[in-house]
């Protein structure tokens, strides 16, 4: 039989217990801590998908009335027609805002997907005034339309007569894809 010394047995003691320590630390207690861990990630994801949803699902009903009033207000279902309302709009809001001489051309149309955008350059002269009430009326407006970009410069340095040109935007629903017909054999 080995005759271990105190101190001899006080060290194969204390080496026992760190081993045992180490080996309960390594198998039992660090895989809980990644288990709870892992736990903790997944519900904090869970809980951020739940206000995610919420958000979608409460900013649905705004959507919707939006879509609504977009549809009965003017939202075309004929990009000559869309055309037509946007020139109309346009012109009509420029003369009560007050700007003068204005000419309109159209853009070729494009496809965005359920859409087809129609542009419109618009240049006119007014006053900083009348400028800023069209614009104002032009973004109010209940047609579909977008102010794309805009420049407004002065006819006259140091002068309120000022020369507008924007490129505007309106959109139609773009017609249905044609049906595909397939030769079946």
């Amino acid at each position: 039989m080995l005759s271990l010394t105190k101190r001899e047995r006080n060290l194969a003691i204390g080496t026992g217990v760190t081993v045992g320590a180490l080996l309960v630390y390594f198998v039992i207690i660090s895989p809980l801590q990644q288990a709870w861990s892992d736990v903790e990630s997944g519900q904090r994801a869970i809980v951020q998908q739940q206000h995610d949803a919420r958000l979608v699902f409460n900013n649905r009903d705004h959507l919707k009335k939006a879509w609504e009033t977009l549809t009965k207000s003017g939202l075309q279902s004929d990009a000559s027609l869309a055309e037509s309302q946007a020139l109309n709009a346009v012109s009509r809001i420029a003369d009560r805002a007050g700007v003068m001489g204005v000419a309109l051309k159209t853009d070729s149309p494009s496809t965005e997907g359920s859409f087809v955008v129609k542009g419109v350059q618009m240049s006119g002269k007014g006053t900083m005034r009348q400028i800023s009430q069209m614009i104002f009326l032009l973004e109010s407006a209940p047609t579909p339309l977008r102010i794309v970009s805009l420049t407004i410069s002065p006819q006259r340095e140091g002068t309120d007569d000022l020369t507008v040109q924007m490129s505007l935007s309106t959109i139609c629903l773009a017609p249905p894809p044609p049906p595909k017909t397939g030769a079946r054999s």
